[in-house]
């Protein structure tokens, strides 16, 4: 046998043995026998940056803040930007150690703040980045609870909170109202296909901080943080907040009221397990206001109080404490009822943040109503009102009655509006 014999019988068992274990490798692979699954972070944070708007400079500089913030970030948690920026097309980003990867991004724009978008993006983030918990943080325009078009459904007026987001083929803005994102929150799965019960949400938008909001979202996060008034386009600095993203806000979950105090605003931290019994004693509180208030919408004083948002001269989202300080200053409300019930909100709110003026362009008249610890209770309400069937239609329309279409929220069902009148 020549030496080229030899070699050649060599190289030929040396390359059955190299198919042979690439075959191995790939049947060890199918079964995933020799798959070492991702280990799943301490917990990671969906940032959602809804700029395909007018604010898509303070979101983008926010968007800088999170990638310099994660410099200090712990390298257990994973934070993940969902960018969708004005004339730009939307991508995934996974940012730490002061950088930004791009994970995932796409050729053409959409909106990606309808239900079924916002769901795909959130379930391929989890299941890219498994964690022990979840967090989510929602940056962009916000208005509570208010009442306004939704074109993800129809082109009537509908409840909306969340957004806007335009689309480069459309003159036609997106935002998803509470109830739809409740709806996409408890379809949202880990990888196992178990429900998510998030760490918690916070919104750096206006006006999110309404309890109707917050009891839609109870079964699916922990902790809710949000304005309860207007909130300045440059909103948090991600510099300071990106840190404390590790933090264990059980041992202090105040620590999530992420606005430091050079931010005017009045925001606030809730405990969503507190919620219950706040639905409860408000209750209790509209019902005795109902036996004895000749006004047959228990409702004739909250005026007088804090508000939060004023559309076409017409106030909405009253502070909730505030009302009801009123109702007992009138004697239509016992100090007694109030104060059982002041403790349930206490319960709620974990932390609070006070300003006495905040930025607004929505007609707020500061000088009916000074914001103090008795007064302020950092938390909104819708209360219905005479007037709202016609004055908060957008554009002069009337396909949305306010005093209706508020009982899409089950706080507004469940508080027993209806049975008081409405």
């Amino acid at each position: 046998m020549t030496i080229t014999t030899i070699l050649y019988s060599k190289m030929k068992k040396l390359f059955y043995l190299i198919t042979l274990c690439i075959i191995l490798i790939a049947c060890s692979s199918d079964d995933g026998d020799n798959i070492t699954p991702p280990q799943p972070a301490a917990r990671t944070v969906i940032a959602f940056i809804s700029g395909d708007n007018n604010l898509a400079d303070s979101l983008n500089s926010d968007y800088n803040e999170m990638i310099a913030g994660s410099a200090k970030l712990s390298s257990d948690v994973n934070l993940i930007v969902v960018n969708d920026l004005k004339n730009k097309l939307p991508f995934i980003a996974k940012v730490s150690d002061g950088t930004a990867t791009t994970v995932r991004k796409w050729d053409n724009d959409f909106y990606v703040t309808t239900p079924d978008s916002m769901l795909s993006i959130m379930q391929w983030i989890v299941n890219t980045y498994p964690a022990k918990e979840y967090a989510t943080i929602f940056t962009g325009h916000g208005n509570g609870s208010r009442q306004m078009r939704d074109t993800v459904q129809t082109d009537i007026h509908r409840i909306y909170a969340y957004g806007i987001d335009y689309n480069t083929s459309s003159n036609d803005g997106i935002w998803i109202n509470i109830p739809s994102l409740a709806a996409v929150l408890s379809n949202l799965k880990t990888p196992e296909g178990l429900p998510i019960y998030q760490e918690f949400i916070f919104f750096d938008c206006c006006n999110m901080q309404t309890v109707e909001n917050a009891y839609e979202l109870r079964n699916y996060t922990k902790y809710i943080s949000a304005p309860v008034s207007e909130v300045a386009a440059e909103g948090a600095n991600y510099n300071e907040v990106v840190p404390l993203l590790s933090y264990n806000f059980d041992n202090d979950p105040s620590q999530l009221l992420f606005y430091n105090d050079k931010i005017k605003l009045c925001a606030s931290v809730i405990d969503t397990d507190a919620l219950e019994r706040l639905l409860d004693a408000t209750r209790n509180v509209l019902y005795e206001i109902k036996s004895n208030d000749s006004d047959s919408n228990t409702t004739s004083l909250r005026y007088q109080g804090a508000i939060y948002y004023s559309h076409i001269h017409n106030p909405f989202l009253h502070d909730i404490q505030n009302v009801f300080l009123n109702h007992v200053e009138n004697g239509t409300l016992s100090e007694s009822t109030f104060q059982t019930w002041k403790n349930c909100l206490a319960q709620t709110i974990i932390t609070k943040k006070m300003a006495t003026k905040w930025p607004t362009s929505l007609g707020i008249d500061f000088n009916a109503f000074t914001v103090n610890d008795e007064t302020y209770g950092g938390l909104s309400m819708i209360t219905p009102r005479y007037g709202y069937d016609y004055s908060v239609a957008y554009q002069g329309s009337k396909e949305l009655l306010a005093n209706n279409y508020m009982f899409d929220y089950e706080w507004c069902n469940k508080v027993g509006w209806h049975d008081l009148g409405w």
